[in-house]
C-alpha cells in the first residue's frame, strides 16, 4: 500500500479565476487524456479504474491518497509513460508528480 500526501495549490483558469488543484487532477488529466487506442480495456482494468475513482474521491476528503500496490503500480507506468514533459516547468506539479512516484511501501495496521 502506498500512502501519497495531496497537496493543493491554485491556479488560474482559462477565464481567469483561481481554482484549486491537486496530484489527484494531474492524474486524472493523464488518465482522460490517454490516446483511447492505448487504454487499458477488459475486466482486471474496469475493476482497477473503479478502485482508483474509489481512493480519488477518499483522498479528496482526506487529502491522503492511499493505494493499493497494484493501483499504485498501474498509475506509476502510466505517468512514467504519458506525462507531459512541459508539466515539469511548473514547480507545484512537479513538486507533486516526484512526491508520487517516491511515495514508500507502507504497512497496513
Amino acid at each position: 500500500m502506498r500512502k501519497i500526501q495531496v497537496v493543493k495549490w491554485s491556479v488560474k483558469n482559462a477565464e481567469g479565476k483561481e481554482v484549486g488543484e491537486s496530484i489527484l487532477d494531474a492524474l486524472s488529466a493523464l488518465l482522460r487524456d490517454m490516446n483511447p487506442d492505448r487504454m487499458p480495456r477488459g475486466l482486471d482494468n474496469f475493476r482497477t479504474f473503479s478502485k482508483i475513482d474509489k481512493a480519488f474521491k477518499l483522498a479528496d476528503e482526506s487529502n491522503e491518497l492511499i493505494l493499493e500496490e497494484a493501483e499504485y503500480a498501474f498509475l506509476k507506468s502510466i505517468v512514467e509513460r504519458n506525462i507531459p514533459s512541459v508539466w515539469a516547468m511548473d514547480s507545484r506539479i512537479l513538486g507533486a508528480v516526484d512526491a508520487f512516484l517516491e511515495a514508500k511501501p507502507v504497512e497496513v495496521k
